[in-house]
């Protein structure tokens, strides 16, 4: 700032530079204490900010692990004492210290009593951490193996969900349980229980550790089930040539030259399927020779009394099904069904109904006594490996197969399902 000078004695244009020079002194000043005034205000601002960080640590020395690159007025609270507190008179490493970082380092700048918070915080955490020790132990009772040592009977629709594991030991001392598993696979294998989505009963399925065969029974309703199926990834199980078809439990079986079949030291491979009433000993087989196909059927009735085998001569009346839920006729082959004697077949493909909804309802003549698990084989996909999917026939008529959609030109067989309606 550069101020007139007065070379001469006072005259009136000397005293006009000397009220210029006031005028500038004053305006610098001004705009010094304007200039001083904003910065001392930015400091106060910065000083009293207050950025809360998303977590309290738990000692002062956790701040550092915490936030490594703090920003200034990034603030936090330690909830306990720091192990070597107190050092000296003048620490404040201690619970409830709130620290401040000023832009260098940590400043504390407030102590709180931080007890209540800290029960309830740990009441908090307890609690969550008995939830997840119960949550975690129920997982493990309804995917790893449950002690089956207590276990006398697994006829029971309300057994708790979970995988039992059931050997040999427990069958002998307990001849009535060994009667509940399925035929001739009664030795050691895991039980798997799975509830139904109302939760009001529970589907079974097991798992032979001896021979690897698997077997399924659907709950009819709270108290009861269906018969054992086996299942084996829904495909026929081939047997050994010349096995005796007669002591086979329920399944669908696929083999040469079967002893006590319909033809006696036939070469020929057949089809057989094999049903069983629940919690009986009558048993339902038909068997299909694979070459002609030419049905047989037969009857096992009270006291293990074979009835025969019947040949099934003639030509079965196929029905139309009505498709419900957007459901329609695949590759011209109309779904439909025929009723030989006591015995159903089903024919046909279908495809773009609503998924896992059924696709029709048999008339009364044609609904089994019990649910019917088969096979449905994808059509049409032009894959070589064709995703099989379980079909159900409900005894209330309903028909649906379980599957997750595949490409669109896809459709679904259900031809070679045949079941007894007695």
């Amino acid at each position: 700032m550069k101020l007139n000078r007065t070379d001469s004695p006072i005259t009136g244009r000397e005293r006009v530079k000397i009220n210029e020079n006031w005028v500038m002194i004053q305006d610098y000043l001004n705009n010094i204490i304007g200039k001083i005034s904003d910065e001392a205000f930015q400091e106060v601002v910065n000083n009293a900010k207050l950025n809360w960080l998303p977590s309290f640590v738990d000692t002062y020395e956790d701040i550092a692990t915490m936030y490594p690159n703090p920003e200034e007025g990034d603030t936090t609270m330690a909830r306990h004492d720091s192990a070597d507190y107190p050092t000296d008179p003048n620490d404040k490493r201690e619970a409830g210290t709130v620290w401040r970082f000023d832009g260098t380092e940590w400043q504390p700048i407030q102590q709180i009593d931080i007890s209540d918070f800290n029960r309830e915080f740990d009441e908090l955490n307890q609690r969550m951490d008995d939830f997840q020790t119960d949550l975690t132990a129920e997982v493990d009772k309804t995917f790893n193996v449950r002690d089956a040592s207590s276990l006398t009977s697994i006829n029971d629709t309300n057994l708790k969900a979970g995988t039992y594991r059931i050997d040999s030991t427990l069958t002998t001392d307990n001849p009535d349980l060994k009667a509940e598993l399925p035929q001739f696979d009664n030795d050691t294998g895991n039980l798997i229980v799975m509830p139904t989505i109302d939760q009001t009963a529970a589907n079974q399925r097991w798992i032979s550790i001896t021979t690897g065969s698997i077997y399924e029974r659907m709950s009819i309703n709270a108290t009861d089930f269906g018969e054992w199926m086996r299942m084996d990834n829904y495909q026929r199980i081939e047997l050994t040539t010349g096995t005796d078809i007669l002591t086979l439990p329920p399944g669908r079986y696929y083999l040469a030259n079967p002893v006590n079949g319909p033809v006696e030291n036939s070469s020929a491979w057949y089809n057989v399927d094999i049903t069983k009433y629940s919690n009986n000993e009558h048993r339902q087989f038909l068997v299909t020779r694979n070459f002609d196909g030419f049905v047989w059927y037969g009857t096992i009735h009270t006291n293990n009394q074979f009835k025969g085998w019947q040949r099934l001569d003639n030509q079965p009346k196929w029905k139309n099904l009505t498709l419900i839920n957007g459901w329609t006729t695949f590759g011209g082959r109309p779904p439909q069904y025929s009723k030989i004697g006591n015995f159903v077949y089903l024919r046909g493909a279908l495809s773009s109904g609503v998924k896992n909804e059924p696709f029709a309802i048999l008339p009364d003549e044609a609904t089994p006594p019990m649910p019917i698990i088969a096979s449905s084989l994808s059509v049409g996909s032009g894959s070589s490996s064709a995703p099989i999917n379980r079909l159900t026939v409900y005894n209330n008529g309903e028909i649906t197969i379980s599957f997750d959609f595949g490409p669109e030109d896809m459709g679904w067989g259900i031809d070679s399902v045949v079941y007894s309606v007695e």
